[in-house]
């Protein structure tokens, strides 16, 4: 044991040397000892746990943001506590350092009024299991753990014994969340987004056997149903719109219009102050298809299909089809966002050296590089028909007069301006029905309606930011100012009360501008 603390401060000491997870640890005390000083106590309507899930997360402040979303909780008179995955060892890379600093800052917490458990803690009762997992299902959430590793999954049958390792680690970490969820029936459990460590087994494998009520957040977006997704809030959105008088909506419709418009030109900017798109416009030739990928390794995109069970298998197959049963030109372009890691070579670009080694010499098929200086707009426009993965552009897509044919379980799905098929036969089927058909039958108001929204469930916030630098200026902040954030605000209520944090965020600007 001395021998392992004197390894994890070696670690920490070189994570800190080179600013690693460096998280302002006694900005973030400071915090929580006030909070706990004047927090409410448990109301009778709010005596219903909220248990906030702590995963020791590599190279973000994740862990601490979410300790101090349990505090603010407690603090407003709801019964949270905090359960923290003192159990994982490796996800992504080696998590002893993370897992090292937690254990000291929990130290300091021991006086609290905050119930702080550990996975070991359920140790005795990791063998009441209720339910049988399928071991398929459990290997498929491991794959899609492995493509967010690799950020491909175009490498994915090179490593095999990574997908074994998250496999074991699956099978090794259930029986503590399914304990976990026995001890917490019907209890409101907030975890980490996406489907690192075992946030996907919340999602996936227990949240309906033990009436639990799942929230997460990723990358600024938050969600009540599915791994920070917004298909939740979409519905939500969708029936607030049918509230609204003809002269609401038609603001909302201008207000897309315009958004487009900066969208499509460059001008709209993303949180950190980089464009969406490249402002040139530049005519591009003509094609039949569009294929248009989520980037690859995005946990709204994983374990979402429902006839190709990998990206590269979605690709290459289409592909294939596509050369020897037709004569369709094919542009392909690559998710824009992912030009950084390229740029800065944080790791290869397998998608355009798997496509440059196939299909190099076929001239029927042209990709372009999510570092291409070549806007997607320019792409959809000069294009027939798009194939999307389940991203957003589907929506892009139809607000400038172009179907969309959808295999996955996309939140736009049952919407006129895609077609939605279950099979590869019904999907070859759908792209040839569409290629040939003039003309579209849809209702382009609606397309901009949703477009609208797909543009605002992403709600950038320094108090939702998870870079430990931002975090850590955060913290900073002065206890009230904190805990008065609009925009924390909205994103706790929206956990709390089973509600659209976009929608939340959304009604609370338009109350502000009143």
């Amino acid at each position: 044991m001395i021998w392992n603390e004197e390894i994890g401060k070696i670690k920490t000491w070189l994570k800190r040397l080179l600013g690693v997870n460096n998280i302002d640890t006694k900005a973030l005390l400071r915090i929580i000892n006030e909070l706990d000083k004047l927090k409410s106590d448990i109301k009778d309507d709010k005596k219903k746990p909220i248990i906030f899930v702590v995963s020791p997360w590599l190279m973000t402040a994740i862990p601490y943001q979410f300790i101090l979303f349990a505090f603010i909780c407690r603090y407003w008179g709801y019964n949270a506590s905090i359960v923290w995955n003192d159990k994982i060892s490796y996800f992504e890379g080696d998590t002893s350092v993370e897992q090292y600093n937690i254990s000291n800052f929990f130290k300091k917490l021991k006086d609290t009024s905050i119930n702080i458990y550990k996975y070991s803690d359920f140790y005795e009762e990791k063998g009441k299991s209720e339910i049988t997992i399928s071991k398929e299902k459990l290997f498929d959430e491991a794959k899609a753990m492995a493509i967010h590793h690799l950020r491909t999954s175009f490498t994915l049958n090179e490593n095999i014994p990574l997908i074994d390792r998250y496999y074991q680690g699956l099978i090794e970490e259930l029986p503590y969340v399914t304990a976990i969820a026995h001890r917490f029936k019907g209890s409101k459990i907030v975890v980490p987004g996406g489907v690192c460590g075992n946030t996907s087994l919340y999602y996936h494998f227990i949240k309906t056997p033990y009436m639990l009520k799942v929230s997460s957040i990723d990358s600024f977006i938050a969600g009540n149903q599915r791994p920070a997704v917004h298909k939740d809030s979409f519905i939500e959105y969708k029936e607030y719109i049918s509230t609204l008088d003809e002269e609401e909506k038609r603001k909302i419709i201008l207000a897309a219009d315009y958004e487009i418009e900066q969208r499509i030109s460059g001008r709209e900017k993303l949180w950190d102050g980089t464009s969406y798109q490249s402002a040139i416009s530049m005519k591009t030739p003509s094609y039949d298809i569009l294929i248009t990928p989520n980037i690859e390794w995005d946990s709204a995109a994983l374990n979402q299909n429902d006839v190709f069970s990998t990206m590269y298998e979605w690709v290459s197959e289409t592909l294939e089809w596509l050369l020897v049963n037709t004569d369709y030109s094919v542009a392909i372009r690559q998710h824009p966002a992912e030009r950084k890691a390229f740029v800065n070579n944080i790791y290869p670009n397998y998608f355009k050296q798997f496509i440059h080694d196939k299909y190099g010499d076929e001239n029927r098929i042209c990709f372009y590089s999510a570092d291409d200086n070549v806007n997607t707009y320019d792409l959809i426009k000069s294009s027939k028909i798009i194939l999307p993965w389940s991203s957003d552009v589907a929506i892009d897509a139809a607000v400038l007069g172009k179907r969309s044919i959808l295999h996955t379980d996309a939140y736009y799905q049952e919407q006129q301006y895609v077609t939605r098929v279950y099979s590869k036969k019904d999907y070859y089927g759908a792209i040839v029905e569409a290629v040939n058909k003039e003309g579209e039958e849809y209702s382009m108001d609606d397309a901009k309606i949703d477009y609208f929204f797909h543009s605002h469930f992403f709600v950038p916030s320094e108090a939702t930011d998870a870079t430990p630098s931002v975090f850590n200026s955060f913290v900073k902040n002065k206890t009230k100012d904190i805990i008065d954030n609009p925009v924390l605000v909205d994103l706790l209520h929206s956990w709390l009360n089973d509600e659209s944090f976009m929608l939340l965020n959304y009604k609370r600007q338009l109350k502000d501008k009143a």
